[in-house]
């Protein structure tokens, strides 16, 4: 994986965490959870999710 694609994965990954962070009223962050879902939950998914989405870019032509 080349350097600005490592960059952009990290970016990413710092996008999905302080979206699951942001504090809204009805929703998941770190106070709040429901039953079946947690804000770890949504902090596991932007560390499968991160490199995915990075690598997207290497597969648009």
């Amino acid at each position: 994986m080349s350097q600005n694609n490592l960059q952009l994965e990290h970016w990413c990954y710092l996008a999905c965490v302080m979206e699951a962070t942001a504090r809204k009223p009805g929703n998941v962050h770190p106070d709040a959870s429901f039953p079946d879902l947690s804000y770890a939950d949504f902090l596991k998914s932007a560390a499968v999710s991160a490199p995915l989405l990075a690598q997207s870019t290497e597969q648009t032509t």
